[in-house]
């Protein structure tokens, strides 16, 4: 078997890759092919997220709205179609009628919502 000698054998040359400028980041846009959706993203994983919206996968039983993700859809029986058994969220600032100290207190069936209330109406940090 004839062997071959080192010096014969070609590689190929290295291609050195150089970070893109800035102009070539702003030049890639993913766009959304949904028609009449004219939106352009400079990340791939920004137009995937966005597509989720148009999608609209998951559906109520109950009211036939239309929701994203299963979450979006889990969120929305919780706070819409539950039964009493929900946990609520109460206001802390007595008098509030978002609190519990009130007769027929309201309270809020998700937190995001309850942290929002305190935030903006009564400017506390939770």
């Amino acid at each position: 078997m004839p062997t071959r000698d080192q010096s014969q054998i070609t590689l190929p040359q290295p291609v050195l890759l150089l970070a893109p400028t800035p102009a070539e980041l702003q030049s890639s846009q993913f766009s959304c092919t949904y028609p009449s959706c004219t939106k352009t993203f400079s990340r791939r994983f920004e137009l995937n997220h966005h597509i989720r919206y148009h999608a609209r996968d998951e559906r109520c039983t109950l009211c036939n709205t239309a929701f994203n993700t299963p979450k979006d859809l889990r969120r929305h029986m919780n706070s819409v179609h539950s039964d009493n058994d929900t946990k609520r969220y109460y206001c802390t600032v007595n008098g509030c009628k978002y609190s519990g100290s009130v007769p027929e207190p309201i309270g809020f069936t998700r937190q995001d919502k309850w942290r929002r209330h305190l935030r903006d109406r009564h400017k506390l940090v939770v």
